[in-house]
């Protein structure tokens, strides 16, 4: 008898159950923040009805909104954005923001990330406005660029002194010249796009704070991993940001001059005495470009397993070269560890 019961009253309940499902999803998806899609607005008015109709969110969940309206109306539009305290991700790149207030953004602290059309002064009033940040949460900005005034976007976040996560969209970028972030010290990002097919060494001397590069999968030329920079098939270790900090092991077969330049990195491990069949040719691995670690202060450490790494040219500060030598080069005997004191140019083999 009580399993006749349960069998009557089981599609009730299932009903019921469902029922409550869906409200609480209806409610979910009403109130919560709409991440996925990008919501469009071309004014006050139902701009700030939508976001009053969302619920509170924090930066790494802002609502995706794109507004597209004359300039004369945008003071509106942030007062909106401000007033309703919800972290936003802004597109504004419909518009032409040409004759925009120098304090259109004042003290608009929610706006996590902005696209933008290409113009430099309207970078310049937004991150003007933008309140002070460190490298770990740069104000995340997009826009296009081509070769001719990437310079222009650079000369910006330099000035700005506002840590930024910079993404070029379009196609317009095709090479990163000699110099092209050079001392820009507030560059904590830097997304490189498929466009790209040439990188000059110099292109990211003295940026002390670059914590990624990342680059489009849809890149025929470059790569990334981990926020480092490779070629395609990262064989070649182009550029390692010198934000990071701590340890790291060298996996590629190349390393290039400059690509541990300024690094913050206190020790590295790499394994040397390794024959790597490398376009069409056998050579040793890894084979380190002249320069490829200079100015690395707080480099404490140097593993090096097996035989060593073929240096071409000088490396290291100090002595550590003459001492490296003395063990000799790519042979079994190089392999151990190398140390020195912070501010000493005298390494001694362990």
């Amino acid at each position: 008898m009580k399993k006749k019961m349960n069998e009557k009253w089981l599609p009730h309940i299932i009903a019921v159950g469902a029922l409550a499902v869906f409200i609480i999803l209806g409610v979910a998806s009403a109130s919560s923040p709409s991440t996925l899609t990008v919501q469009k607005f071309d004014n006050a008015e139902t701009l700030k009805d939508y976001l009053d109709s969302q619920s509170a969110n924090n930066t790494y969940n802002p609502i995706k909104i794109a507004v597209t309206t004359d300039d004369s109306m945008l003071k509106d539009i942030v007062e909106v954005i401000k007033s309703a305290n919800k972290y936003v991700d802004l597109n504004l790149s419909g518009n032409s923001l040409t004759n925009i207030p120098p304090n259109l953004f004042e003290d608009c602290t929610v706006i996590t990330s902005i696209t933008l059309p290409d113009n430099t002064e309207a970078l310049k009033v937004f991150l003007d406005c933008s309140p002070a940040n460190s490298p770990d949460k740069p104000v995340k900005v997009t826009m296009p660029v081509i070769d001719s005034t990437l310079k222009n976007v650079v000369n910006v976040i330099k000035s700005a002194n506002k840590y930024v996560n910079l993404n070029f969209s379009g196609y317009g970028l095709t090479n990163i010249g000699k110099d092209a972030f050079k001392d820009c010290k507030y560059l904590a990002v830097l997304n490189i796009p498929s466009s790209v097919k040439k990188i000059d060494v110099s292109a990211f001397f003295g940026l002390d704070n670059l914590m990624a590069i990342n680059v489009s999968s849809g890149n025929e030329n470059f790569s990334s991993k981990d926020g480092i920079l490779y070629n395609k098939d990262k064989t070649i270790l182009v550029k390692f940001p010198s934000g990071k900090t701590g340890s790291f092991e060298i996996d590629a077969h190349r390393i290039y001059s400059y690509a541990f330049d300024g690094s913050n990195l206190s020790s590295i491990k790499m394994m040397g005495g390794v024959v790597a069949w490398y376009g069409g040719t056998l050579e040793p691995s890894p084979m380190i470009m002249e320069n490829a670690f200079i100015n690395c202060s707080k480099l404490t450490k140097v593993t090096i397993e097996y035989g060593g790494p073929y240096f071409l040219g000088r490396n290291f500060d100090g002595n550590f070269m003459e001492v490296y030598s003395n063990s000799g080069q790519m042979s079994s005997d190089a392999a151990g560890i190398y140390t020195r004191e912070i501010g000493s140019n005298t390494w001694k083999k362990q």
